[in-house]
């Protein structure tokens, strides 16, 4: 079954880094940055919009956003004395939802 699907799938792992999928994977493996990421998918907000939403406090927020941008997964835009931060590609909430997704088929979900 698996050289099924392996047969049917791009080979772009092959052909790239795996460690930089592996650096990907590890960004995201922080819960706080998911919820960052899940927070970034409608709009660009502000750290303090971040804190309201998320309920977390402003340098935990702040810390876990300077993690995503240096990974390129966000960026921050200053508007006036605000910066707003967005994702930088909507793949990367398709990728953490085909995630969840996978988690859930696993048996792997907490809920």
């Amino acid at each position: 079954m698996l050289d099924m699907v392996a047969s049917t799938m791009p080979t772009r792992l092959d052909q790239e880094s795996p460690d930089s999928v592996a650096d990907l994977f590890r960004v995201l493996a922080e819960p706080v940055r998911l919820k960052l990421v899940r927070a970034l998918t409608t709009q660009c907000k502000a750290v303090s919009a971040l804190v309201a939403e998320t309920g977390l406090a402003q340098p935990l927020v702040s810390h876990h956003l300077r993690v995503l941008r240096d990974a390129g997964i966000a960026r921050g835009d200053r508007q006036g004395s605000f910066i707003f931060y967005c994702l930088t590609d909507e793949a990367v909430w398709k990728m953490v939802q085909q995630a969840a997704d996978l988690a859930s088929r696993l048996g792997l979900d907490r809920s």
